[in-house]
């Protein structure tokens, strides 16, 4: 297979983006909030540092985690919007017919696209990582300790990729509002039923069985723990015991991932150009 056209597809969905004036409202909106918590680095909570377990920290790591919090959140909702827009812009544009005649195969646009827009979300979250660590190290004259949030952000990038999926997914049936809502919901539903089931064994997953929780076995085992990773990546980050089975946790991803990319590409397959 040859990688040239996928890449002309990969770096035509990077700039897209960047003439995308919400994504510059975006990274303009960030950039604000970190000059905003240096101006209140200093008025941090001693009180609610400690019930973090923060208050060993220098005051530049504490408001490095405050941020992580936020970057981490924000940039699920990011990962929903560009996954939204990235293959439903080329059907509202008119330019779909065009972008497949290069030739390309539709599983290589669409892989492009998807990695396109991991590649940016990432790139954005990257970006606000280092500028706060910067930033807060100059106000609060200590270096931020970086290695653990590197490690952090690393580990939820495979979280991201599955939400960007699913609203790629979302966005073949439904406008972008509905699809960022409805991406949303599911997301919140996948964390519920990953922190309920994750603690159960096996052989108590079963028990008592009701509608609502056959619901929860079927995200929990048919969708990506984006959760499950998450919660990893502060476990990392704080240096905190979280128990969980590698072997299954890395196997149930990647067949996951294989099926909601298979269920793509097979809707887009039957997609009307």
């Amino acid at each position: 297979m040859s990688l040239e056209k996928p890449y002309l597809i990969f770096t035509n969905t990077l700039q897209k983006e960047f003439r995308n004036k919400m994504l510059l409202f975006i990274l303009a909106f960030t950039v604000a909030v970190i000059l905003g918590a240096n101006v209140v680095i200093n008025l941090l909570n001693d009180k609610v540092v400690t019930d973090f377990g923060m208050k060993d920290m220098a005051i530049g790591d504490k408001a490095m985690i405050g941020f992580y919090w936020f970057i981490n959140l924000w940039s699920v909702g990011l990962a929903v919007l560009l996954g939204s827009n990235c293959t439903k812009s080329d059907f509202e544009n008119h330019v779909i017919p065009q972008l497949l005649s290069f030739p390309i195969r539709r599983i290589e646009y669409l892989l492009a696209r998807i990695f396109g827009t991991w590649f940016m979300v990432m790139g954005y979250y990257l970006f606000s990582i280092v500028l706060a660590m910067v930033s807060f190290s100059l106000t609060s004259g200590t270096l931020v300790k970086g290695g653990a949030f590197f490690g952090a952000v690393l580990i939820n990038s495979f979280a991201i990729l599955p939400i960007i999926i699913l609203a790629v997914l979302f966005s073949f049936f439904t406008p972008k509002l509905v699809t960022f809502i409805g991406v949303g919901m599911l997301y919140l539903l996948m964390s519920i039923s990953a922190g309920n089931l994750h603690p159960l064994p096996f052989s108590e997953m079963l028990n008592d069985l009701s509608f609502m929780k056959i619901v929860a076995l079927g995200l929990y085992f048919f969708l990506p723990h984006s959760s499950i990773l998450d919660r990893f990546s502060s476990a990392t980050l704080f240096d905190t015991p979280f128990e969980v089975n590698i072997l299954f946790e890395v196997g149930h991803y990647a067949l996951t991932m294989a099926l909601l990319i298979l269920i793509a590409t097979w809707v887009f397959r039957r997609r009307d150009l």
